[in-house]
């Protein structure tokens, strides 16, 4: 009687996360966290905005429209700043497809930020045009180093497709029958290369007690053969 090969199912292995590839989630973190700062000082800068313009232009509207338009300026970088979070989680745990959204998505990323900085919205608001000129920079240096690190061949290797990695597959097992006549010798049980089987002996569990001398009684002692 022989039986099959035994072999389990095959598992699937990722080559361990390179440095790159740590350093650049960090750098997509850390433009999560510059638009967040943006974000925060854009809500701040409201109501300096609208008595800005209102100011400037003598009409209550075009303040208002300034303050609506420092608003939604907010809400996209928190939309932003989610955004490269999420891909920095993403790339973290070798998603390919993450990579291919982050090179895209930071090159828009840069490109929006070099208009900003063109159109300098930010004028007549001293603290403010500082901060949003510091955080643009900082936001392109971060994310086009990010884009360069996710780009290189250590970088690639580990976006590959898992590798199946084959299970180990043990030789069948060769079971050989006795030969005719074979009677296996005393103590086995009736199978081949069973275990030895003892009788309980006195004291064993569930067995009487050997017996015992009463108290007094003189035992002989075994006969030698001598006189």
């Amino acid at each position: 009687m022989t039986m099959p090969p035994v072999s389990l199912a095959p598992t699937l292995r990722r080559e361990p996360q390179p440095a790159l590839v740590t350093l650049a989630c960090y750098l997509l973190a850390g433009v999560a966290t510059l638009r967040l700062v943006a974000a925060i000082a854009a809500f701040f800068a409201v109501p300096e905005f609208a008595w800005l313009y209102s100011q400037q232009y003598g009409d209550d509207q075009r303040g208002q429209l300034a303050a609506v338009g420092i608003v939604g300026l907010g809400f996209s970088s928190l939309l932003v700043a989610g955004v490269f979070l999420v891909l920095a989680l993403l790339d973290g745990v070798g998603k390919n497809w993450a990579r291919v959204l982050t090179w895209i998505t930071g090159v828009c990323t840069v490109i929006g930020t070099v208009i900003v900085l063109a159109v300098d919205m930010a004028g007549g608001i001293a603290w403010y045009r500082q901060l949003t000129v510091t955080i643009a920079w900082v936001t392109v240096a971060f994310a086009i180093g990010a884009l360069v690190l996710l780009a290189l061949p250590p970088s690639h290797r580990y976006y590959r497709p898992l590798r199946h990695i084959p299970p180990p597959v043990w030789p069948p097992t060769v079971w050989l029958p006795p030969p005719p006549g074979y009677q296996p010798p005393s103590g086995y049980g009736p199978w081949y290369g069973s275990p030895p089987t003892q009788q309980p002996g006195p004291g064993w569990p569930g067995t009487a007690p050997p017996p015992m001398s009463p108290p007094g009684t003189d035992v002989r002692p075994p006969d030698n053969g001598m006189a």
